[in-house]
Parts: structure tokens; C-alpha cells; sequence
């Protein structure tokens, strides 16, 4: 059961961290294309998804 969880929460923790990759990404291309300065929310939204992703990672990693 605990193997189960700790493979969920490394599915979890990488898949929040490219959510959060790609978003940077994706916000940086659309502001430097349309120069809209609505992206700049995204482009603060997605590194804390990023953050998040790795958080789980860490717990994962340690078993928490």
C-alpha cells in the first residue's frame, strides 16, 4: 500500500512539474508573440505549480 502511494505521489510530483514547466514555457512564447501583458499572470502562476511538483517529489523521495 505504501509502494502504491509513493508511485502516485512521483506520478503526481512530475506530472506538477512539467504542468508547470510547459506553462512557463508557453507564457513566455505567447508574451514575447502578442507582447499581452495577461501572460505575465501565467508567467507567475505556472512556477508555483512547478514548486509544488517538486514538493511531492521531495516527499516521495523521502517517504513522508
Amino acid at each position: 500500500a505504501r509502494r502504491a502511494r509513493s508511485k502516485r505521489m512521483y506520478a503526481a510530483a512530475i506530472t506538477l512539474m512539467a504542468v508547470g514547466s510547459l506553462g512557463i514555457g508557453g507564457a513566455i512564447v505567447m508574451e514575447i508573440i502578442t507582447h499581452e501583458p495577461v501572460y505575465k499572470v501565467l508567467m507567475k502562476f505556472f512556477p508555483w505549480v512547478f514548486g509544488v511538483g517538486a514538493v511531492c517529489l521531495a516527499l516521495a523521495i523521502t517517504g513522508g
